[in-house]
């Protein structure tokens, strides 16, 4: 009896909570568009009003990898180490001590679906049509207030709520309406474990990495939801 109300209890507390989730392992192109950014704000194109990068992440065994351009960043929480190369015209590597945990990536309980229907004793996200480029898809679309005028709203995949758009809203303050400020897009999302030899430790195969105090800053690749 006891053990079918455990299983009740969890199978409840489960079934109350569907929140969006990141798979533990994938590869994705990631675009980052601000739209607050005008052209008076930059000097020959930077900083880019479009940051497009490529994510190679694994968090069963620890390890991420973000390329953008001729800039790669490898982090193996494995061994606590982290790698910034550079491949254009002045190839260069830098390595450092990597102190902090693999980041749990995940979504407060604090947000919403936007619309949900009832589906027997529960409540389900109601399916609505993606926005670009998922438009032909269905999507279940997840709220985060943040306060101070913020708020998130974040485009699943509907059915396997796995994370494709999220679009940051702030409060113009004169017109006192949500104005989108920062978009997240990943697209070509590939759910395989990526190729171990992208994480490789550098300073095996290469003797001119530098050390580097003090790491490299997180990087931001669905707002602060994921991040390496």
């Amino acid at each position: 009896m006891k053990l079918q109300l455990l299983l009740f209890l969890l199978h409840s507390c489960s079934a109350s909570f569907v929140a969006p989730h990141f798979p533990s392992h994938f590869t994705a192109n990631v675009s980052i568009t601000s739209h607050l950014l005008t052209s008076a704000m930059q000097t020959d194109g930077y900083p880019p009003k479009i940051r497009t990068m490529q994510l190679n992440y694994n968090s069963k065994i620890g390890v991420a990898r973000v390329d953008e351009g001729i800039i790669s960043y490898i982090r193996r929480y494995d061994l606590k180490k982290e790698f910034k190369l550079n491949s254009g015209p002045y190839p260069s590597c830098r390595t450092s001590y990597l102190s902090e945990k693999l980041p749990t990536q995940q979504f407060q309980r604090n947000g919403k679906w936007s619309i949900t229907i009832k589906t027997g004793n529960q409540k389900e996200p109601k399916s609505i049509q993606c926005p670009a480029p998922y438009d032909s898809k269905k999507c279940a679309m997840w709220i985060q207030d943040e306060g101070s005028g913020q708020i998130v709203h974040v485009y699943v995949s509907h059915g396997t709520w796995i994370p494709l758009i999220a679009i940051l809203h702030t409060t113009n303050p004169k017109k006192k309406t949500l104005e989108p400020s920062l978009t997240f897009v990943w697209n070509n999302i590939n759910l395989n474990p990526p190729n171990n030899e992208l994480f490789q430790d550098v300073t095996e195969i290469r003797n001119d990495c530098e050390d580097q105090a003090g790491g490299f800053p997180w990087i931001h690749l669905f707002h602060h939801f994921f991040r390496v």
